[in-house]
């Protein structure tokens, strides 16, 4: 971005987690955030695709309306290949039910993994982020963890927006996905460091003053 003019960016979500990971998906650049709670009517948009990356260009698109400018969204889960068709992860956050808690997500999960050792414990993360703009999709990106496994039980470090993160596990690492710190992370290809370089190598070939170009 080669303008000295704080643009403003709406982080179009009200997951806690989310709302810092995103934002600094785009710190290294002048923009100035706003949040969900700056507009007065701010209920999430209906996730009705299904796929992360449809649900993510879907909230882009709302909350970029709602903004009436720039808005970056993001919908990501856990894939678990051994569950097949039982577990889908777009629906990570309802599929306990609608009124479940996050330890009622957690201990549902490990219930469904409880026949399951080893390698048959394999997962990973997949995450998409969406840039949005008065209601149309401008860029998405789209990444994939390495795998870990789902843990036999949950950590006592929590994450408040992410509660599979608490038993996503990494053997050879020894820790769950609350407990690294960031070389760790990067070592198991965190989807969040992915996303920010992704993001950052199309910021720094211009794609932001092309788009910005293209809109006028």
């Amino acid at each position: 971005m080669h303008s000295y003019e704080r643009v403003p960016l709406f982080i179009g979500t009200l997951n806690p987690a989310k709302k810092e990971r995103l934002a600094e998906c785009f710190s290294s650049w002048r923009f100035h955030f706003d949040f969900p709670e700056a507009i007065s009517q701010h209920d999430s948009p209906e996730e009705t695709g299904d796929t992360h990356k449809s649900n993510a260009v879907e909230k882009a698109e709302y909350w970029s309306s709602q903004a009436s400018g720039h808005a970056v969204s993001s919908d990501g889960g856990l894939q678990i290949p051994i569950l097949n068709n039982n577990w889908d992860s777009v629906f990570t956050h309802r599929f306990a039910g609608p009124y479940a808690s996050d330890q009622d997500r957690i201990n549902t999960l490990l219930e469904m993994m409880s026949d399951y050792n080893g390698d048959e414990r394999s997962a990973y993360w997949e995450e998409s982020v969406a840039l949005g703009y008065k209601g149309r999709l401008i860029k998405e990106w789209s990444v994939k963890s390495k795998l870990g496994r789902i843990a036999l039980k949950p950590s006592k470090i929590k994450i408040d927006g992410f509660w599979a993160a608490s038993i996503w596990v990494f053997p050879e690492i020894g820790k769950c996905y609350t407990e690294l710190n960031k070389k760790e992370l990067q070592r198991i290809g965190d989807p969040w460091f992915s996303i920010k370089n992704d993001i950052k190598l199309w910021m720094d070939n211009d794609g932001w003053d092309h788009t910005v170009i293209r809109l006028r």
